[in-house]
């Protein structure tokens, strides 16, 4: 059941872009985002996920249904999230043509060609197929910052950029400057990891013609870096200003449930059985199984407690 409104922000103004590859005969696919798709995305009313356009993934998508864009292909299945298909991106994960381009890709589709979308969109959030978040949380938390936005008077004239780094004061920001794992650069204003991150509407509006040309692919390609790294850079070109997204847990030992806290907006690092053979080898044994159940028992508390509060 979707969360129709917290405090004045509509859930269909809120767009959530997953970033995902069909490669290694769809793993990714089947234990990343099928689990995901099932559960928390089902909380939201806008949900694309981008992948590249192969026959695999159509094989895999066979069930859902084909609406033809000027650039891209969508397929929405029952009672998932949409799937975005990339003509141009490719399937690896951690290069400028693979996620950097999908990026690109998914933020091109919602402002340049599924307008209708657009004129009601107040927040684009990009994350990868391994997070996993709480909803409520999340729809909380825009919603202070668009009550705040409102008040000051400036939510259409300042374009924000999310990301989990705290800000550091101007003076601090102006004196440290770089780019995270790049050696100089310093006269490059950037806070390090852009993963997950936020763009509001204004932000949007303005970088949407330079990823309508592959610029944060571009940016990827120039620095040799990922998305994660390469949308900070983007983001300092096109002088976005800064808000630090809390409640965000890297997780980067898979710990299972016990990482899950009650004000957390998201877990970056969910692993599924298959991906991990079902043994554990990527965080202890006494978790190897805590971490497939627990996504779906939380989200069944979520959809009870959410149910309760907002009907």
């Amino acid at each position: 059941m979707l969360l129709r409104e917290i405090n004045g922000l509509r859930n269909e103004d809120v767009v959530m872009v997953v970033a995902s590859t069909g490669k290694n005969h769809g793993a990714y696919f089947r234990d990343r985002i099928v689990p995901s798709s099932r559960t928390w995305m089902k909380l939201l009313a806008n949900v694309f996920i981008v992948i590249e356009d192969t026959h695999e993934v159509r094989f895999n998508l066979r069930h859902c249904i084909a609406k033809e864009y000027k650039s891209y292909t969508t397929l929405t299945c029952p009672h998932e999230a949409t799937y975005l298909l990339s003509r141009k991106c490719h399937d690896a994960y951690y290069v400028a043509d693979g996620i950097c381009c999908k990026v690109d890709d998914a933020i091109n589709f919602i402002t340049n060609e599924h307008t209708q979308l657009f004129k009601h969109t107040k927040y684009l959030l990009q994350s990868d197929d391994d997070t996993y978040w709480r909803v409520d949380q999340l729809l909380m938390w825009l919603s202070a910052v668009d009550k705040a936005l409102t008040e000051y008077g400036i939510v259409n004239s300042i374009p924000l950029i999310g990301n989990p780094a705290k800000t550091p004061s101007p003076s601090k920001l102006a004196e440290e400057g770089g780019v995270w794992h790049i050696e100089g650069c310093k006269e490059i204003k950037t806070l390090g990891w852009y993963q997950p991150f936020m763009m509001n509407k204004i932000a949007l509006e303005r970088i949407k013609k330079s990823t309508s040309v592959y610029g944060i692919t571009e940016t990827c390609k120039n620095f040799d870096v990922s998305q994660d790294v390469g949308v900070g850079i983007f983001a300092w070109i096109h002088r976005l200003h800064h808000i630090y997204i809390p409640g965000l847990e890297i997780n980067p030992m898979h710990k299972g449930e016990v990482i899950f806290r009650p004000k957390e907006l998201a877990v970056h690092g969910i692993r599924h059985t298959e991906e991990d053979d079902c043994e554990g080898k990527n965080w202890p044994k006494e978790f190897k199984h805590d971490q497939q159940m627990i996504i779906g028992l939380f989200n069944f508390i979520n959809i009870i407690i959410n149910h309760h509060h907002y009907q």
